[in-house]
């Protein structure tokens, strides 16, 4: 019986897409096999970031505490361009196999930089336990996935815990960004083992204020991780 339930299931999504097949959410262009929420042109249209200028600029958003090591953000984001869609699509529409994706492509791209080094473990910034329950996936947990596929470098999963709050980040200022971020976070009780002398790759989605990446890096500094680079799929100018 299950397989005859599987068998029609499959068949009624053949004809949802035969019907009415998935658009892009940019050029509103139908989606062919293999494109998932965004197609290939306005993937490839997205505006990039410099590896340079990427670095330099995260560098300035957590510099008050965190000496950077190295950092990559592969999208310029603001509120007009597509690169908004493609991290909501991300982050609040479930397509977490294209967030895995843009993780592979953060992986290549970190692999292009010029003198990089490869990072010992890669950390995600969490989402709290309540948030997580809701959404049912992390999105920087995705990207984080995609990379470490691609450097061959293991993910720290139970390093970096999140503190629940109603306030919601993208809605707050500057200064409430880094007020919220400062005790937001927590690590695990036996981390230091596992950071001591390591060089770190902490993963998120977006950089705006550098308030959330610049906390997390400072912990994972403090509990005895040698050096810590971020890598973001975009961030603001």
């Amino acid at each position: 019986m299950s397989s005859i339930l599987s068998k029609l299931h499959k068949w009624s999504l053949i004809w949802e897409d035969l019907l009415f097949p998935p658009h892009c959410i940019n050029c509103g262009t139908p989606l062919v096999r293999q494109e998932e929420a965004i197609c290939l042109h306005c993937l490839q249209s997205l505006p990039t970031m410099d590896n340079g200028l990427s670095q330099e600029l995260i560098g300035q958003r957590v510099s008050a505490t965190v000496p950077l090591h190295q950092g990559l953000a592969l999208y310029q984001f603001d509120k007009y361009n597509s690169t908004r869609l493609l991290l909501h699509a991300i982050k609040y529409e479930a397509y977490t196999s294209l967030g895995f994706r843009m993780g592979l492509f953060m992986g290549h791209a970190w692999k292009r930089k010029e003198n990089v080094s490869k990072p010992d473990l890669i950390v995600f910034v969490p989402m709290s336990y309540w948030k997580y329950k809701k959404r049912g996936y992390n999105q920087a947990q995705l990207l984080a996935e995609g990379m470490a596929t691609v450097l061959g470098i293991p993910i720290d999963k139970t390093c970096l815990y999140k503190r629940w709050t109603s306030i919601v980040q993208a809605k707050s200022t500057k200064q409430q960004r880094s007020k919220n971020a400062l005790n937001s976070f927590y690590l695990s009780a036996t981390v230091s083992d596992r950071l001591k002398d390591k060089e770190v790759l902490l993963v998120d989605d977006i950089v705006t204020t550098g308030a959330t990446v610049e906390q997390c890096a400072a912990l994972l500094l403090a509990a005895g991780a040698s050096k810590v680079s971020i890598a973001v799929l975009a961030m603001t100018r």
